[in-house]
């Protein structure tokens, strides 16, 4: 049912998933706290022993006006199995259309209602209780970064997006420090637009839980 557009990654985990967590937590510290008080209302608490999701949102900011829209640039639904210590992530483009209210709106608008109307859209479109709710804006996502001593990437074509900042970066293995990340992360001026965009947010995402997890996990 999920739109065209959407790219899921599986990730087997080798590690606590629990560990992990707070070691994200720790590296981006209060960037990830719920601004919206009522956010936690609308998370619903996962079974003991159960998969469960989790619903991230990163706000990338921007250098040009085409970029600057209100709302969230990236969202990530995770689903975590501890018990088979696996993860998969399904990126969700935040102008998917949605129905609040009995009217046509995409997720970005919802977000900009508050945190708890984005996980309740999120929970309504998917059919999914969502537990847990990341939400990072660009300083943050810089920070983590940075605190993770950077990422390493293999970069299949030279991102060079004026829209997207004014840092080039060449095809091939580039370490991404906090600048370089938000470049890359932005950028869709790509070979196949949107759908290389969207594969170079999944891939950095899976990249950042290997430095989490210390590498020991295989991505599919």
């Amino acid at each position: 049912r999920l739109a065209a557009g959407i790219i899921g990654v599986a990730i087997v985990l080798g590690a606590a998933i629990l560990a992990a967590t707070l070691a994200f937590r720790g590296s981006v510290g209060s960037s990830m706290a719920l601004r919206d008080p009522n956010a936690a209302e609308a998370l619903s608490a996962p079974e003991a022993g159960q998969p469960y999701y989790l619903l991230a949102s990163a706000e990338l900011g921007a250098v040009a006006a085409p970029l600057d829209n209100a709302g969230p640039d990236v969202l990530l639904l995770a689903r975590v199995d501890n018990a088979a210590q696996s993860l998969s992530l399904i990126s969700i483009p935040p102008d998917l259309q949605v129905t609040r209210d009995g009217k046509s709106t995409d997720l970005a608008a919802v977000a900009s209602q508050g945190d708890a109307e984005l996980i309740d859209a999120v929970k309504s479109f998917t059919k999914l209780d969502i537990a847990h709710f990341v939400k990072m804006d660009e300083e943050g996502l810089a920070a983590m970064v940075e605190n993770l001593g950077g990422i390493d990437v293999e970069l299949e074509q030279v991102i060079d997006d004026p829209q997207a900042g004014d840092i080039y970066l060449p095809a091939g293995a580039v370490t991404l420090n906090g600048p370089t990340a938000l470049q890359y992360l932005r950028a869709d001026n790509l070979k196949m637009g949107r759908q290389d965009k969207v594969a170079h947010q999944l891939k950095f995402a899976t990249l950042v839980l290997q430095r989490l997890f210390n590498g020991n996990f295989d991505a599919n």
